[in-house]
């Protein structure tokens, strides 16, 4: 490989894995990826429905809110009930429907940047 290929390779690197310099440019490459981790996350959310959805469709249950993140990592993997932003997802109940979603670029819930799902319906 080339010189420059090698820099870049040990500057991502280094990015990545040194937590004072990722903390350092986080708010200057999150600005660049945010188109990317708002595309990611909008898949995210709908698998994820499909999978509360085969969870009530199985167990005739979906999990509570408060057991919502156990629930993802427990079948997709540790780490799996996090969002793009490192906040994870959450399940907002009605007595009909639930919806799935994240916080989104801002990491606050119920604000206008969240990224949800269409409401889905409960099963009785």
């Amino acid at each position: 490989m080339s010189k420059l290929v090698w820099c870049l390779v040990l500057l991502v690197a280094a990015v990545v894995f040194v937590k004072p310099l990722r903390e350092r440019v986080r708010p200057e490459v999150e600005i660049a990826l945010n188109p990317l981790y708002n595309w990611t996350v909008r898949n995210e959310v709908k698998d994820i429905q499909r999978l509360v959805a085969r969870e009530q469709a199985t167990t005739g249950t979906i999990p509570k809110p408060s057991e919502f993140e156990r629930f993802i990592d427990s079948r997709e993997g540790a780490g799996a009930s996090l969002d793009s932003w490192g906040e994870p997802y959450f399940l907002t109940l009605t007595r009909r429907t639930y919806t799935i979603a994240s916080a989104g670029p801002d990491r606050e819930r119920n604000t206008a940047d969240d990224i949800r799902t269409e409401p889905a319906p409960r099963t009785p």
